[in-house]
């Protein structure tokens, strides 16, 4: 097996961001550690990732059965225990589910040692609000978490810088010489932090939407937009002179099988690469392979491919209010399932949930045949991602 962020985290944690800057593979784990469930911890303020790690660990937060917290928890620990990430402070984690809204949010800020900040925009987690909210893009411009996503980057750029002086003389990032040091705080103090944008999945969507959304400003701020595997930007939007402003900006990654990476509008350049894992779970970034500092590269799939171009050539000939049928008829089948998260699906047989979609008579055959296919590609997901498909080897070298 080829390594994956987590060898990276562990084999190059002893590098410093001086001696090997910082890239599109950090920036991935920063997004990746967005999934943890962090409510409750003070992270209002910034705190250096080594001791919110420790007070994480006190709280007994690690208790998971959920794969890829799993698999976060592991980053957690290897970055915290590294010189590359442990003094990197984490702060204004929020978090929002919202069933009246269907609403699924959560963001969480790092400042780097060159006082950088990366905002990460976390995916869609475990629960049916937030995969209600995905599905959602095959018919509305605009999500509930996209204004959420926007207020977050306004509040972090109205962050002022926090080192004085003295801290800046100090600090060897921001330069080799004093007068370097002494340019970049005033830059600092007079224009604000440098941003960095992104996300997995709905959070590099999300990422994207914030970016083209955020006053001029703001975005002469953001340095970079990085969409792993995350739905484009509506149709609405795609011709518009704040979603060009932002394009060049934009950095998207998707694995040889997409699926969420293929959605909506896409005008950008992407990068397609290779996973450990087969067919819709190489969605799961834990799994991509990484080779020193860069992705290894590899080519989209035709059965990706077919299956994306299958299930839009299908809703294309929908009208709007028969693709908002359409998903409401898929989330009740949920509900009478009495399904509430995403994981949950994979604890029922196949036949199980095909009994329940066959009793939704008034549907349109071929409606229906469609529906059968998604929950299946959807159950399949559920049932694999609590397989272990690949065994991540510790000795592995980047």
């Amino acid at each position: 097996m080829n390594s994956t962020i987590l060898n990276y985290a562990e084999l190059r944690g002893d590098l410093s961001s001086l001696d090997y800057p910082w890239n599109d593979v950090d920036y991935l784990i920063f997004s990746s550690l967005s999934y943890l469930q962090l409510d409750h911890l003070p992270i209002e303020d910034p705190m250096p990732i080594q001791d919110l790690y420790q007070v994480y660990q006190r709280n007994n937060y690690q208790q998971t059965s959920n794969p890829v917290l799993q698999e976060s928890l592991s980053l957690f620990k290897s970055m915290a225990e590294s010189i590359r990430y442990q003094n990197i402070l984490m702060t204004r984690y929020v978090s929002e589910t919202n069933e009246n809204l269907v609403k699924q949010f959560s963001a969480t800020s790092y400042i780097l040692p060159n006082q950088e900040i990366y905002v990460a925009y976390r995916g869609t987690d475990d629960s049916m609000i937030g995969w209600h909210e995905d599905f959602f893009l095959l018919y509305e411009s605009e999500i509930p978490s996209h204004k959420q996503a926007l207020d977050y980057i306004n509040h972090i750029a109205s962050l002022q810088y926090g080192q004085t002086l003295s801290q800046s003389l100090k600090n060897e990032y921001l330069g080799k010489t004093n007068f370097q040091r002494y340019t970049k705080h005033q830059d600092l103090k007079k224009n604000g932090y440098k941003l960095h944008i992104g996300g997995h999945s709905k959070g590099g969507h999300l990422a994207i939407y914030a970016a083209m959304m955020a006053d001029p400003k703001i975005q002469d701020r953001i340095i970079g937009v990085y969409n792993y595997d995350g739905p484009g930007v509506h149709e609405d939007f795609a011709t518009s002179d704040m979603y060009k402003r932002i394009l060049p900006k934009i950095h998207s990654y998707m694995p040889e099988y997409s699926f969420f990476g293929m959605m909506l509008h896409h005008d950008e350049e992407y990068t397609v690469l290779k996973s450990n894992n087969t067919g819709m779970i190489q969605h799961n970034c834990f799994s991509w392979c990484v080779d020193r500092n860069t992705f290894i590269p590899g080519e989209l799939s035709m059965q990706s491919l077919d299956f994306t171009i299958k299930v839009y050539s299908f809703l294309d000939k929908l009208s709007v209010e028969e693709k908002k049928v359409f998903v409401q008829t898929l989330f009740q089948l949920f509900d009478s399932l009495d399904i509430l998260t995403f994981s949950e699906l994979s604890h029922l047989s196949y036949k199980h949930v095909l009994a329940a979609v066959k009793q939704m008579t008034q549907l349109d055959s071929s409606v229906l045949i469609l529906l059968i296919q998604v929950i299946h590609m959807l159950w399949n997901e559920s049932k694999n991602s609590h397989i272990s498909t690949y065994t991540e080897d510790n000795d592995k070298t980047i």
